[in-house]
């Protein structure tokens, strides 16, 4: 029995933890959510998936499978919005990629891709992979075609880790990646070739993290390597949800390294969660006469939390920001 002789869309969103969450408009799925749980199968589900397969599937297919039942559906041609919370990334991550460009998405305009657990109850001790996918989840190929096909993508959010070696779009115009380097090295490895290539971006939301402890990704990666030239538009950095480290002995703090960041002279808008200096001893007067006035330009200037061992430079250097330093 195929799966023509099913309601498939019935069959998957229904029912507690469905696979598919999905929003229609006159008869065209302009919204999709996809979330797999193995607890959905557990409801007498598995035999009526067996048989819109014709045959009886392994547990480890079964994913891939309700991923392929929507993605290569004709009502998914015009869709606007994608989220794919991918259970078995190893195995399905590229494949979900490949789906999507299998045909061209000319309104898709946001998409999340990433993993589906990795917030909350991050684990890679049930599908017993390796700690950091090597080589990239998805391929170059697969990535460069993906773009191609989603021409109006203006929004993009990549979660887990190492999923694109590289990234290239002519529209897009917000990223936000989550996870340890969910894009190669930050995707900013400009010495390899590989990074983002991103003429339209405007923002930028770095919120990398160490699930399993320890520090995020260092920061020299995260911002000297930002190329402005790959990245003329952008306007806004926030890492105000990032766990980083500079990556160098003295561990200088993401101020320090900011300061240093050839993208930030094009800058208006900075998100910090603190003005972390990253050293014991701060001398207040090099600071405010060395540092602070690389940051004159910004239109703003956000810190959502001042430390109380600075709080009194850190005053003084929105001050100044926002003064474009005529108060010194």
């Amino acid at each position: 029995m195929s799966s023509a002789n099913y309601d498939i869309y019935s069959i998957l969103t229904t029912g507690p933890e469905a696979p598919w969450n999905i929003v229609w408009k006159n008869a065209e799925i302009i919204e999709a959510t996809f979330s797999f749980s193995g607890d959905w199968l557990k409801l007498e589900r598995k035999h009526i998936i067996d048989n819109m397969a014709g045959n009886n599937l392994p547990r480890e297919e079964v994913e891939g499978f309700l991923l392929k039942l929507i993605l290569e559906s004709s009502q998914m041609e015009h869709i606007q919005k994608l989220s794919l919370y991918i259970n078995d990334y190893y195995r399905n991550m590229n494949y979900a990629v490949d789906l999507i460009a299998s045909r061209k998405r000319p309104r898709l305009e946001w998409l999340f891709i990433g993993y589906r657990n990795y917030n909350e109850n991050w684990s890679l001790d049930e599908l017993d992979y390796p700690e950091f996918p090597d080589p990239p989840l998805v391929s170059p190929k697969s990535t460069k075609l993906l773009c191609l096909k989603t021409p109006m993508l203006e929004s993009l959010t990549v979660e887990g880790e190492n999923v694109f070696s590289e990234l290239e779009h002519d529209h897009l115009a917000y990223l936000d990646v989550h996870g340890w380097c969910p894009i190669h090295q930050c995707g900013l490895d400009l010495g390899s070739g590989k990074g983002i290539n991103l003429p339209n971006l405007k923002e930028i939301v770095i919120r990398n993290t160490n699930p399993s402890g320890g520090h995020g990704p260092p920061l020299d990666a995260a911002f000297l390597y930002f190329c402005p030239k790959r990245l003329p538009k952008l306007k806004k950095i926030d890492i105000s949800e990032a766990e980083l480290w500079s990556g160098e002995e003295d561990d200088r703090g993401s101020f320090l390294v900011l300061a240093e960041s050839a993208i930030l002279p094009q800058l208006e808008n900075l998100v910090l969660d603190i003005v972390d200096f990253g050293i014991e001893e701060i001398n207040y007067e090099d600071i405010l006469r060395d540092v602070a006035p690389k940051f004159f330009h910004l239109k703003n200037l956000h810190i959502r939390n001042e430390q109380k061992d600075h709080v009194d430079l850190v005053k003084r250097i929105k001050e100044l920001v926002q003064s474009k330093g005529k108060n010194t």
